[in-house]
C-alpha cells in the first residue's frame, strides 16, 4: 500500500533522498531535481509529494502552487510506470481537500501506448481534459553517441555553412567559470527579452543564474557556455544542465546587435564535444512548437533546431484537473485573459 507525505520544504535527508532518487533514473527532467526548483520557482510556493511502499520512496513529483492552482511539470517520477494512476489520484483527492481549482500535469515520460493507456486508466478514476495549447511540450534530441565528425555530418548544409562562417569570424567558446562571466550571461539574457519586448521568466536573473552556476558546479550537473567575439566581448551564450544520460539546453541568449552571427550555431557543435567528454548520450535542444503554423518566431525556433537533424519527441498532452469545478473554471478563464494581454504587450 502506498502512503504519502506532503510539505512545503524537505528536511536535509528528504532532499538528500529525493536527489538520490533523481540520480536513479536515465530519461527525467531537471525540473523535478529540489534544487534547481527551488532557484527556478522562486516567486511561487513548492509543495512537495514523497511516495512510499513499506517505508521505501518509489516516486515524488515538484510542484508549483499559486492562487489555487497546481501545476506539475515532467511529473510525477516513479519506480515503476505502473505507480503512475494511484500517484496521480492522491494527488488528486491532496489537492481537492485544499480547494483547489486548476491541477496540471504534464507528464515527464514520452507518448507512448503504455503510457496512453495509464491516462485512460486515469480517467476512468477522474476526469479532466487536455490541451490543445502552447502548454504541450515537446523537443528535439540529438544523439551523440558516435564521433562529433559524423555527427555533424548529420546537420543541415546551412546549419554546417554557419558553423563554418563562426569560426570564420573569429568566434571562440569557453566555459564562463568566474561570477564575473555569469552575471554578463544574465544581463546577455535579459537585453534578449528587452529588445524582444518579452516578460522575462526569471523574477531575478542575475541571482538565479548565480544560484543555478553554484548548482551545475558543485553537483557536477552541466556548465554554462560563453561564445566570444574576435575582441573576446561576451556576445552569447548556453546554460547545458544534465538530466539522466542528457544534456539539456534550459537558457541560452545573444546580443541583439549581433544576431546575423551564428551563434548558437558554434555554441551547440562544442556542447556535443563537451557533453560527450562526460558520458551524455543525447544533446536536448529543449521546446518544440507544434502550434508555430501562425507565428514566425517559433518557426524560426522550429527550423534552427531541425537542422540539427535529431529526433523529436512528443510528450502526453498536459493534463487538466479541476478539483474544485467552478473556481477551476474561473481560474482557467483569468489564465488565458493573462495570456493575451501579456501577448500584446
Amino acid at each position: 500500500m502506498i502512503s504519502y507525505k506532503y510539505a512545503n520544504s524537505l528536511s536535509k535527508e528528504e532532499e538528500s533522498d529525493v536527489i538520490t532518487f533523481f540520480n536513479t533514473v536515465n530519461h527525467i527532467s531537471i525540473s523535478q531535481h529540489p534544487l534547481w526548483a527551488k532557484c527556478i520557482e522562486r516567486n511561487k510556493e513548492l509543495g512537495y509529494f514523497l511516495f512510499y511502499i513499506n517505508r521505501k520512496l518509489v516516486g515524488y513529483c515538484i510542484c508549483t502552487e499559486k492562487l489555487r492552482f497546481a501545476n506539475i511539470h515532467m511529473g510525477p517520477i516513479v519506480s515503476k510506470n505502473e505507480l503512475l494512476v494511484e500517484l496521480i489520484e492522491i494527488i488528486y483527492k491532496h489537492y481537492r481537500k485544499l480547494n483547489f481549482g486548476l491541477l496540471n500535469i504534464q507528464l515527464g515520460m514520452l507518448d507512448t501506448e503504455e503510457v496512453k493507456a495509464y491516462t485512460d486508466s486515469v480517467r476512468k478514476k477522474i476526469n479532466y481534459s487536455t490541451s490543445n495549447g502552447i502548454l504541450n511540450w515537446s523537443s528535439v534530441r540529438i544523439n551523440i553517441l558516435s564521433n562529433q565528425e559524423d555527427i555533424v555530418k548529420s546537420f543541415s548544409t546551412n546549419h554546417k555553412r554557419s558553423i563554418k562562417k563562426a569560426i570564420g569570424n573569429g568566434l571562440t567558446t569557453r566555459k564562463l567559470m568566474e561570477m564575473e562571466d555569469v552575471v554578463q550571461f544574465s544581463e546577455l539574457y535579459e537585453s534578449l527579452y528587452a529588445h524582444r519586448k518579452l516578460i522575462s521568466p526569471l523574477a531575478d536573473s542575475t541571482a538565479q543564474f548565480h544560484e543555478l552556476y553554484q548548482l551545475l558546479k558543485n553537483e557536477n550537473r552541466g556548465f554554462i557556455l560563453g561564445v566570444l567575439n574576435e575582441n573576446e566581448l561576451l556576445i552569447g551564450g548556453v546554460c547545458i544542465v544534465y538530466q539522466g544520460n542528457t544534456a539539456f539546453y534550459s537558457y541560452g541568449a545573444s546580443l541583439p546587435e549581433y544576431r546575423k552571427l551564428p551563434i548558437l550555431h558554434l555554441a551547440f557543435h562544442e556542447v556535443i564535444g563537451l557533453a560527450k567528454k562526460d558520458g551524455m548520450d543525447f544533446l536536448d535542444l529543449g521546446g518544440y512548437s507544434n502550434r508555430a503554423a501562425d507565428d514566425d518566431q517559433l518557426k524560426g525556433i522550429n527550423r534552427f533546431k531541425d537542422g540539427f537533424n535529431g529526433e523529436k519527441l512528443n510528450y502526453p498532452k498536459v493534463l487538466i484537473f479541476k478539483p474544485k469545478k467552478m473556481l477551476g473554471y474561473l481560474l482557467s478563464a483569468l489564465r488565458k485573459l493573462n495570456s493575451s494581454w501579456n501577448r500584446r504587450r
